[in-house]
């Protein structure tokens, strides 16, 4: 399984390298959705995308809506995010995310989200 990261924080980017690792995922990583959509456009695949909400001049969800633009685009998108409060899991799957991973991350929350998505 492959990943890309998308996050502006360094020590986040690492945190989801080190889960994913042990997990047996490759990962790419990228500090912006910009970048993030150059990866896919110019024709990079991965089996699930981690993509952070609040990043700097285009946030995830601007990112996801790019994404889904791209002809043959049907990657999976996972959320990660520290907007926690009530209503964020459904508001995240209702704008077209695949799954809501609340920050930080764990061991379990990001084996949960691989199984999830798996099915």
């Amino acid at each position: 399984m492959k990943a890309l990261i998308a996050d502006d924080t360094p020590i986040n980017v690492k945190v989801a390298e080190r889960l994913l690792s042990l997990e047996n995922v490759e990962t790419e990583s990228v500090n912006n959705g910009k970048d993030c959509i150059e990866k896919i456009k110019s024709g990079s695949i991965y089996d699930v995308v981690f993509l952070d909400i609040m990043m700097p001049g285009m946030s995830g969800e601007e990112t996801l809506q790019e994404l889904k633009k791209i002809e043959g685009f049907n990657t999976t998108v996972i959320a990660m995010t520290a907007v926690t409060e009530s209503g964020s899991k459904e508001h995240f799957l209702e704008v077209g995310f695949d799954y809501y991973l609340p920050k930080p991350i764990s061991k379990e929350s990001v084996h949960q989200a691989l199984e999830e998505i798996k099915k």
